[in-house]
């Protein structure tokens, strides 16, 4: 029987978002505002302002908008 792999999935082709699109680090968990790439890294910010951190592009994906439920 094959071993799994540990650790996330890796992602065979980084995802490329559009400037100020809402995004997931997958190293972190946080959400972020995709700011531009920079030498080979991703730049986000935190969607409410603030310090942008940088990411490697593989390590992104799409930020699902959350789900209300109506009472």
């Amino acid at each position: 029987m094959a071993a799994q792999p540990k650790g996330p999935a890796r992602r065979s082709k980084a995802y490329d978002p559009r400037l100020h699109e809402l995004v997931r680090d997958l190293d972190t968990g946080k959400t972020g505002v995709y700011m531009g790439t920079e030498k080979g890294l991703r730049y986000l910010r935190p969607p409410e302002g603030g310090i942008e951190w940088t990411v490697k592009p593989r390590r992104i994906e799409p930020a699902t908008p959350p789900t209300t439920n109506a009472a």
